[in-house]
């Protein structure tokens, strides 16, 4: 008793020299309330847009936006990440002269790449239009327009990779609040004002809020960085050479290859799951519809209240990614594995209570906000994945910091292979039904989790 006592003890005295040093607390609840604030911005526009250019036009924007998002996963997902890691370890070895070289390096690197992937789109939007892939070819305008915030969200994504590693959270959690209000006014606006053309060029009036939306956030992140290089006293460095140039390219891209890699995998995960969910449902003797209602309660209705449920896990988990690198970097193994202990006893002892709420309150939740009271079952179940989901993104961000990356993705692959399999057996049994697929979901990130804190406890006592 003693013993757990004393690491509790332990664990809670870290999170205080988190607190007093690393501003973790604060900078975490800094993310949290901008991701609210952009979910509650975001809810709104929906349903004003919606009024605005209809379901003719919603279902215009929707066929132009798996497009952009596709281009955008591998323009920019794993940005944020590679550009904090290596950030915060240049700065663990108070290596400033190397971090500004470094990060020109990248940003110039993130700009070639950012261009290639606006091109690229516009050149798919051609094509699709051209030989009519597209089941309505009127979606052409709402990719076109899409485009340009390709470019400006990579490159925004740099610097937020950029704060990120220094854990100075203010500038990423104002750009976030400033790129959704000025993306929703643009969108609807924009809609507003091309409604006259058509419905078309309505749609393509919305999509181009996205890009207006990441230029303002571009312009405060901008502002904050220049107030950062007055703060720094950067060492005059001389000319890097083509070699030193490349090799920084190459170190950039074993941290950014593997974050897309898992970024790429986890939608093709979600596709099989439908593909298995909806044809497992039919077997266990559901008719089209039904099945089509019940995983539309999975996906539509307990997923995002679960998502929901860990915004403040997710803000913890970018937090403490670079306080890791910079330990590891310190060598100092004894603090990154008392540092998962406190993070994972925060992340659960916050989970928790919320986990609770959905099981006890979910059926009333469900049905005061989607209309769905028939989801109430599927909620209760999937109120175990909120504890299981916080304590995987919370352990990710740690083997993130440890450059660990390649352990993780496999841990992911592992758990989403356990997942399919749960869902393939259980999904197609008449008894259980869709609650199949919410079991499925709860082995899936509380297995991840496990392996992840497995693999921290293992690599910190080998350190």
């Amino acid at each position: 008793m003693n013993a757990c006592e004393n690491k509790i003890s332990r664990a809670f005295l870290v999170l205080k020299e988190n607190i007093v040093q690393h501003k973790l607390i604060r900078g975490t609840f800094l993310l949290v309330l901008s991701g609210i604030t952009v979910k509650i911005i975001g809810g709104l526009n929906w349903i004003f847009l919606s009024r605005i250019i209809g379901g003719e036009g919603m279902g215009l924007y929707q066929m132009a936006y798996p497009f952009y998002l596709f281009a955008l996963t591998l323009s920019c997902s794993g940005i944020p990440t590679a550009v904090a890691l290596i950030t915060s370890e240049y700065l663990a070895q108070k290596d400033y002269g190397n971090l500004e070289q470094t990060f020109k390096v990248i940003l110039a690197f993130s700009l070639l790449i950012s261009v290639t992937f606006f091109f690229g789109l516009l050149c798919l939007a051609e094509l699709l239009t051209k030989y009519e892939l597209l089941r309505d070819t009127r979606a052409y305008f709402s990719i076109i327009a899409l485009a340009p915030a390709v470019f400006f969200v990579t490159i925004l994504a740099c610097f937020r990779g950029y704060f990120q590693g220094y854990r100075i959270m203010l500038p990423i959690a104002l750009t976030e609040i400033t790129e959704q209000v000025v993306r929703v006014f643009a969108m609807l606006l924009l809609a507003f004002a091309f409604l006259k053309k058509g419905i078309a060029y309505a749609a393509g009036g919305a999509s181009l809020g996205a890009a207006l939306g990441a230029i303002a956030g571009l312009v405060v992140m901008l502002y904050y960085f220049k107030k950062q290089k007055k703060v720094e006293a950067v060492p005059v460095m001389g000319k890097l050479s083509l070699i030193q140039t490349i090799n920084i390219i190459k170190q950039f891209g074993r941290v950014l290859g593997p974050v897309i890699a898992v970024n790429l995998f986890n939608p093709l995960v979600g596709i099989l799951e439908s593909l298995i969910v909806v044809n497992r449902l039919a077997v266990a003797g559901y008719t089209v519809q039904d099945g089509t209602m019940f995983y539309g309660y999975y996906t539509g209705v307990a997923l995002p209240l679960v998502f929901a449920c860990t915004i403040f896990s997710s803000a913890l988990a970018i937090n403490i990614m670079p306080i890791i690198a910079g330990d590891r970097m310190a060598n100092n193994f004894r603090k990154v594995r008392a540092k998962t202990q406190c993070s994972c006893i925060f992340a659960f002892a916050l989970s928790l209570p919320l986990c609770m709420i959905l099981y006890w309150w979910g059926e009333s939740i469900a049905h005061t906000i989607y209309n769905a009271r028939a989801a109430g079952g599927i909620i209760k179940i999937m109120s175990l994945s909120v504890i299981g989901l916080s304590l995987q993104q919370i352990s990710s961000g740690i083997l993130q910091g440890m450059r660990q990356i390649p352990i993780l993705s496999r841990n992911i692959v592992v758990a989403a292979c356990i997942k399919i399999g749960i869902c393939y057996i259980c999904v197609g049994n008449p008894n259980i039904g869709i609650e199949g697929a919410a079991w499925a979901t709860n082995a899936d990130y509380s297995i991840g989790a496990i392996l992840n804190i497995y693999y921290i406890w293992v690599l910190t006592k080998m350190g």
